[in-house]
């Protein structure tokens, strides 16, 4: 069974938050301020960063379009259609 989204959040490209929402609650904050640094680490090791990753148990999936993130989190397994590495 897949996991349902426990947060959302559009971000500008400084990592700064301009709209949030923590559907469930077991999203912390600290997760959404090691968003940026996670891609910006990547992008470094010469690596297009993947639109969906996992980190410390936390499924990072977004897209950035038009200087914005537009990012979700979950926990737990996506499913079968969904493969965060």
């Amino acid at each position: 069974m897949a996991s349902a989204v426990s947060a959302i959040f559009i971000l500008d490209l400084k990592g700064k938050v301009l709209i949030s929402r923590n559907y469930r609650g077991d999203i912390p904050m600290s997760a959404v301020e090691k968003f940026l640094p996670l891609v910006l680490e990547a992008e470094e090791d010469s690596q297009a960063p993947a639109p969906c990753f996992t980190d410390d148990g936390i499924n990072y999936l977004y897209i950035r379009h038009n200087n914005l993130f537009r990012k979700l989190h979950t926990h737990g397994n996506q499913g079968e259609g969904v493969n965060c590495r």
